[in-house]
């Protein structure tokens, strides 16, 4: 799984995605996160999978990963979309993305924001996953 090859430790917390390729687990997974290809050592970073983060009004979301860096005293929300050439998932993360950003969980870009870091990646056009890239930004954005 390229993801657990990127961080290093996952634990899964979430609710199985429905409909998805089943991870190494038999649990669910995006279609990407699923593939094996990628990232070839692991960073060493210890993450969740689909932890359940309640946010305004009690809604719960359920970000692809969580990295609490206790260090720093940051908690990293990661989500990978890698599906926005479907309409309905797009305005699904817009909105999803709208909810982070009102709960005061900003974009790394952005310095993060007061309740968390917002961490995106998108599949290439081809559907593909740019494991240089994601392993890039590991080591830039979580052991930096």
């Amino acid at each position: 799984m390229v993801w657990q090859r990127a961080f290093g430790k996952r634990r899964y917390c979430g609710t199985p995605n429905k409909g998805t390729p089943a991870a190494p687990s038999g649990l669910g997974a995006s279609r990407t996160s699923a593939r094996g290809e990628g990232v070839e050592e692991a960073r060493g970073v210890e993450y969740v999978y689909e932890q359940p983060l309640t946010i305004r009004e009690g809604r719960v979301r359920y970000p692809d990963f969580t990295i609490a860096d206790h260090a720093r005293g940051v908690t990293f929300y990661w989500e990978h979309l890698g599906m926005l050439d479907d309409p309905s998932y797009q305005t699904r993360w817009e909105r999803k993305r709208a909810e982070y950003f009102a709960a005061g969980i900003r974009s790394h870009e952005e310095g993060g924001g007061p309740e968390g870091t917002l961490i995106e990646t998108r599949d290439d056009p081809r559907g593909g996953l740019d494991a240089a890239a994601i392993a890039e930004l590991i080591d830039k954005v979580l052991l930096g």
